[in-house]
């Protein structure tokens, strides 16, 4: 695999990468299939697998499981809740687990802060995602994914990848919750216990401060390359060393019907790498 971002390696066949095992016996050690090979360096993978107590699982008699230790959240609007379940994954058995709020316009997210190493020039977030059919109810839903990090001027940098399985549109950066691009496929919700997990992966470049490319499935969407990164005012880390931080999260469009439209999604096999 080149450095260069412009010769991005596209994924090994899906099929292929679901019978690989998930996690490296080191972070420094390279993933199974090239996909997470050299040059890149993995510094976060989680699949959500045996560690976990049962107090953040759904219990058989139907209630809630609770946010995982060492994951937070922001927004946390009606209805909304965020736990691991048992009950669907790409591989094993656990999977992270989002439903959405229950209100119009109504945000949910869960995050989770990664050390960076000193030196790092581009960063890399892949994983899997599963939606429910009645994720399509309303054109205004997406679920997002973000890869956030901070400068020293007390801007925060954003690269938001937002998917709206209505229109099956994607997009990214300043464009969160805008305009994107369409995949040559659709994005299904889960349907007669058929599993449609689909990969998805987004890097960005801190030198130039853009996201330079989006991955889904076996498809490089070129419509979303080298976008700016959104920028916020914030100086949470000022003259202090700055994590980066991931999120993911369903958010409901300015039209809902609880619980017709309540919906959920679910995220699997995570890893951070990066290039120095």
């Amino acid at each position: 695999m080149s450095n260069a971002v412009s010769q991005i390696q596209i994924p090994a066949p899906l099929q292929r990468k679901l019978r690989a095992p998930f996690f490296p016996t080191t972070l420094s050690q390279t993933m199974p299939d090239s996909i997470y090979g050299p040059p890149w360096q993995v510094i976060y993978a989680e699949d959500f697998e045996g560690k976990w107590s049962n107090s953040y699982l759904s219990p058989p008699t139907g209630g809630l499981g609770t946010t995982p230790s060492g994951w937070g959240f922001i927004d946390n609007d009606t209805g909304c809740y965020r736990m691991i379940t048992e009950e669907r994954a790409v591989r094993g058995s656990r999977s992270l687990f989002l439903r959405s709020p229950t209100i119009a316009g109504g945000k949910a997210d869960i995050h989770k802060y990664v050390n960076l190493p000193g030196g790092t020039k581009f960063v890399r977030l892949e994983h899997w995602f599963l939606l429910s059919n009645n994720s399509r109810n309303q054109g205004g839903n997406f679920k997002h994914v973000s890869l956030e990090v901070w400068g020293d001027n007390n801007i925060k940098y954003e690269s938001i990848l937002s998917y709206y399985p209505n229109g099956t549109n994607w997009a990214v950066g300043a464009n969160f919750g805008g305009a994107g691009v369409s995949a040559r496929m659709k994005c299904d919700g889960e349907d007669n216990n058929s599993e449609p997990w689909h990969y998805v992966a987004q890097i960005i470049d801190l030198t130039n401060l853009i996201s330079t490319s989006v991955i889904v499935d076996d498809q490089v969407l070129t419509g979303l390359a080298n976008t700016a990164l959104r920028q916020l005012s914030d100086g949470s880390y000022a003259n202090i060393p700055k994590p980066l931080r991931i999120e993911f999260g369903p958010i409901n469009g300015g039209v809902h019907n609880s619980p017709t439209d309540d919906w959920w999604m679910a995220v699997d096999d995570i890893v951070v790498s990066v290039l120095t």
